[in-house]
């Protein structure tokens, strides 16, 4: 394989003192939790932990390196004819766009860090806690030789895929959760977490960098981002025991789950290249005095359209990163279990299941480009049919327990 040499600007192969990048070897990561029991009643618990973790470097990026020139090259050729005597003449190829690793790269440092406390009462559970980290030496993928004004700067290549290491994030949590164990025939779980998470570059890396060489004007709301999450989920095992029809009658329940979830960021764009960097991440301007959203947002209009228009040629987009948000998500789910014993150990459970039962409409993101026809429209579903959140889907099974 062969890596950039940013000193020279060229690409110079794998070995003799040449490296990928400089290995990391004083990573150190301590761990510290504590619990207490401040009433000595085994009902209060006060617990807390800290600790540094790390992820080893993306595999992918290293690996990226092998694609690169003169061990692998892909060559496209325009021209308006052909002839088998020479077929790559007339042409012309497209400029070399190669895959680059900062010399720095490392694996990913996250502090995490949380206090909560825990109260026992009427056989449940009652939890309240904060939940934080602070993500370092993130993975992102950017473009080295970004255009200016629609000039690659650095002459004879295209596009030069950086990967690097020098993304972060930032997660803050409030999070109120009740667990209930199987008492009367009654167990639940319950949570609502309310939460912000900050970041540089979601999408695994991968993430569509407006200005390649300005990392922290891309500081927003994760693409993850969900501000409140409620999750719940009941089983009640129905008390009664019939004397007549106890076949039909006895052994019954029932089990109910709920999601709700804030919509996710999300950012618009500009599909043409506008900005002058020969890349598609352009955002457009925002329209002062307009605000992108509305008060009763639908499908045919989810968001402000006359607060953006074209940014100015040669020049950024001054729309932030992600300052839209997409719709909600509910969905509800219900099942009702009848149990038929056979023996002592066999068992056969009849299942009918309701997924999204009362068929809320759950919407994807709205059109994001500018100059796209269905700007602001939505037009499809957050989920593809069968899958969670889609339309209402019933089935029935039998279990054989044993």
């Amino acid at each position: 394989m062969t890596v950039f040499d940013f000193a020279t600007n060229q690409l110079v192969p794998v070995g003799n003192g040449v490296r990928q990048y400089k290995p990391d070897k004083l990573d150190f990561g301590p761990r510290v939790g504590l619990s207490w029991d401040p009433f000595g009643k085994a009902r209060t618990v006060l617990r807390a932990g800290v600790g540094l973790y790390y992820d080893v470097p993306l595999l992918s990026a290293s690996a990226a390196m092998e694609n690169n020139p003169p061990f692998a090259t892909t060559s496209t050729f325009t021209y308006t004819g052909i002839a088998l005597s020479n077929p790559f003449v007339p042409g012309s190829t497209a400029a070399l766009s190669p895959n680059a690793m900062t010399p720095d790269y490392k694996g990913a440092r996250v502090p995490q860090y949380n206090f909560n406390i825990q109260q026992q009462a009427w056989s449940t559970v009652f939890q309240a806690g904060y939940i934080g980290s602070a993500g370092r030496r993130l993975a992102v993928q950017r473009d080295y030789n970004q255009g200016v004004a629609g000039v690659r700067p650095i002459a004879g290549y295209g596009q030069i895929n950086l990967y690097g290491s020098t993304a972060r994030s930032s997660y803050n949590a409030f999070w109120l959760s009740a667990n209930r164990r199987l008492a009367r025939g009654l167990t639940f779980d319950a949570s609502y977490t309310f939460s912000k998470s900050i970041d540089t570059a979601s999408t695994s890396g991968n993430a569509q960098i407006q200005n390649a060489n300005d990392l922290n004007a891309e500081n927003a709301l994760s693409d993850f981002d969900a501000r409140n999450r409620v999750v719940a989920s009941i089983v009640y095992q129905f008390p009664w025991k019939a004397r007549r029809f106890k076949l039909l009658a006895n052994d019954w329940s029932m089990s109910v789950v709920g999601n709700y979830q804030s919509g996710n960021p999300f950012s618009p764009i500009i599909s043409s290249l506008r900005s002058g960097s020969l890349n598609t991440n352009d955002r457009p301007d925002v329209v002062y005095g307009q605000s992108p959203n509305l008060d009763s947002p639908d499908p045919a209009r989810f968001f402000n359209t006359a607060a953006f228009v074209l940014n100015q040629t040669n020049h950024f987009g001054n729309a932030g990163r992600n300052i839209l948000t997409g719709p909600v998500l509910r969905d509800a789910d219900i099942s009702f279990l009848k149990l038929f014993p056979v023996r002592d150990r066999l068992a056969v459970q009849f299942r009918a299941k309701y997924f999204n039962v009362a068929n809320t409409p759950n919407f994807g993101e709205p059109g994001n480009s500018v100059t796209a026809a269905n700007f602001g429209v939505v037009q499809t579903t957050r989920s593809q049919r069968g899958d969670f959140s889609s339309s209402r889907q019933i089935e029935f099974a039998l279990k054989v327990l044993f």
